[in-house]
């Protein structure tokens, strides 16, 4: 009689377990923001897609702050616009075929870390429309990280795809090892 009391404990244990851990589904209830790097994978894995697929923009979404910018730096100037307006102009574009396929990927980074805030400059490789890794370009984006208590949020991003006037320094094109704590 012990012993089936015991086991029968063991397992409403194991039981209690799962279920306070949340039985959710991939992408239901997810949270990318437990760390710094969760979130720098988790934005480079949102926005990427196959052709004939489309982008997790509600996880690209749930990365950022409220009020967070976007920031893209061009020779005529810049483009800002908020989360929802980014999000909105890229889905635009691929429902209308213009993007039939995106691919971004950091091959960079350095970060430095200050209490709950972070800088990362990410450098990264990307394509539109083609799987050809010869016609991808580079780039970097500054992105603005802080702690809001429960995870890691973006409260910025800035970007500037590389121009044979202004190439990537070497330095930024490599991972380094711990981020610096200024």
């Amino acid at each position: 009689m012990h012993r089936y009391v015991v086991q029968r404990f063991c397992f409403l244990m194991v039981f209690l377990f799962f279920f306070c851990s949340g039985f959710s589904s991939a992408g239901e209830d997810s949270f990318d923001g437990e760390s710094v790097d969760s979130v720098i994978k988790a934005l480079y894995a949102s926005i990427s897609f196959e052709k004939g697929e489309f982008p997790d923009l509600e996880r690209l979404r749930a990365l950022f702050a409220p009020g967070a910018c976007f920031v893209r730096l061009k020779e005529q100037g810049l483009d800002r616009m908020d989360a929802s307006s980014f999000i909105t102009s890229f889905s635009e574009r691929i429902k209308t075929g213009e993007i039939e396929s995106f691919y971004e990927a950091e091959v960079g980074r350095r970060e430095h870390v200050y209490d709950r805030m972070v800088q990362i400059f990410s450098s990264y490789v990307k394509g539109a429309n083609t799987r050809d890794r010869e016609k991808y370009i580079r780039g970097i984006n500054g992105i603005q990280l802080f702690f809001d208590g429960k995870g890691w949020r973006i409260a910025s991003i800035v970007w500037e795809d590389e121009t044979p006037g202004r190439p990537i320094p070497e330095h930024f094109l490599h991972k380094t090892g711990k981020p610096s704590r200024d």
